[in-house]
């Protein structure tokens, strides 16, 4: 088992991060898909005023693996769009 640090960030804010005793690299991964996944839910569409990122490190603090998520209204969206 290793343990795998989940540090995340909203909005270029740092969130408490959590950690877990893992397997491997490849349930890390598996983790951190599923991490970013529940924290884009929670977002409830406004992933459009924000930047979410998630960083998985390991016992050293050397980066593993990295997700960004960010969203961008188009110019076609519209004044009567952008509002909603």
């Amino acid at each position: 088992m290793e343990r795998f640090y989940f540090n995340t960030s909203e909005g270029g804010k740092a969130r408490d991060g959590s950690s877990a005793e893992l397997a491997d690299f490849a349930e890390a991964k598996h983790v951190a898909t599923t991490f970013a996944g529940d924290l884009l839910k929670d977002l409830d569409g406004s992933i459009f005023d924000n930047e979410l990122s998630l960083e998985v490190t390991g016992p050293t603090g050397l980066v593993l693996l990295s997700i960004s998520i960010s969203g961008q209204l188009s110019p076609a969206a519209g004044r009567s769009y952008a509002s909603s």
